[in-house]
């Protein structure tokens, strides 16, 4: 599968998509969306509560039309289809929940 590239304009928009999501489902969770010159932009999460409690998630580009974009956590893991932005926010949610019933 190809890495993302940072040159794709949908991946930018991918990630907003997720922040505006992750956003309405959790207001303790601040993210922002990084634009790094001559790399892939990537998606900031922090929770407000916890600082230690951070994630970057890329965009991966499908290989083929098939096969879906996938969200993913920093060391490469998916995280879910871009196509599923609120179950893509539950995961991140659940990572960066301070208790166990903020899940």
């Amino acid at each position: 599968m190809p890495p993302a590239s940072g040159r794709d304009p949908d991946e930018a928009q991918q990630l907003e998509n997720l922040r505006v999501t992750v956003g309405r489902q959790d207001p303790e969770l601040y993210a922002k969306l990084v634009r790094p010159a001559g790399k892939p932009p990537f998606l900031r999460l922090l929770n407000r509560a916890a600082g230690d409690l951070a994630e970057d998630v890329s965009v991966r580009a499908g290989a083929t039309a098939c096969d879906p974009s996938n969200f993913l956590w920093s060391w490469g893991q998916v995280i879910g289809p871009v196509s599923d932005l609120d179950g893509s926010a539950a995961s991140l949610r659940k990572v960066l929940a301070t208790h166990p019933q903020d899940q």
